[in-house]
């Protein structure tokens, strides 16, 4: 699902997160921007989320 989501917008902030640590390294793979073990406190989630809306709005 990553690769298709990023071939359509390249510049999309995909941000993973799982209590699965072995598909961190295929997430990251596949571009996602970063991966969170769960649980994630909602802070750290929306703090992942406004770093990767500063990477989207800061790619021209």
């Amino acid at each position: 699902m990553i690769f298709s989501i990023l071939q359509i917008e390249q510049k999309t902030q995909i941000i993973i997160t799982s209590a699965d640590e072995t598909i961190k390294k295929a997430a990251l793979s596949l571009g996602a921007r970063s991966f969170k073990s769960k649980p994630i406190t909602m802070e750290r989630l929306i703090d992942n989320i406004k770093k990767a809306l500063e990477n989207f709005n800061g790619e021209k």
